[in-house]
């Protein structure tokens, strides 16, 4: 339990602070449990753990006018991407029956291919 709370304990905290100003949903959720799959989703959409995801470039690319050479360094904002209105219609409201939700939660989902995480690099623990 331990571990898990230091890998994986920020999403609790987190889940619960988005809850608190928003009732109608926390009681959304009280009396609807059949939504957790989607709220949990929701959650780690709206204010998930991982801000911002470092990777190096696979291959070059331009990006909005920008040339990233192969190698270089990328920070990529998971929190941004999770609220991109192009991505997700009404993405600053918490929705936990929302059902199109194409988030990068963990930073994991989606990646354009150059930003991926490159074979045998190191791995660290997800949750």
């Amino acid at each position: 339990m331990t571990v898990g709370l230091i890998f994986c304990g920020h999403e609790i905290g987190n889940g619960v602070l988005s809850l608190l100003p928003n009732p109608a949903e926390a009681l959304r959720l009280r009396s609807q449990p059949v939504l957790i799959v989607r709220a949990v989703e929701e959650l780690l959409r709206y204010d998930g753990p991982v801000e911002v995801r470092r990777r190096l470039a696979t291959a070059d690319v331009e990006l909005r006018g920008k040339r990233i050479r192969r190698g270089e360094l990328v920070l990529l904002s998971v929190a941004a991407a999770n609220r991109d209105p192009e991505r997700l219609p009404r993405p600053n409201a918490l929705d936990i029956g929302r059902v199109e939700s194409p988030t990068w939660r963990l930073g994991a989902a989606s990646m354009p291919a150059w930003a991926r995480r490159s074979p045998g690099s190191r791995r660290r623990p997800r949750c």
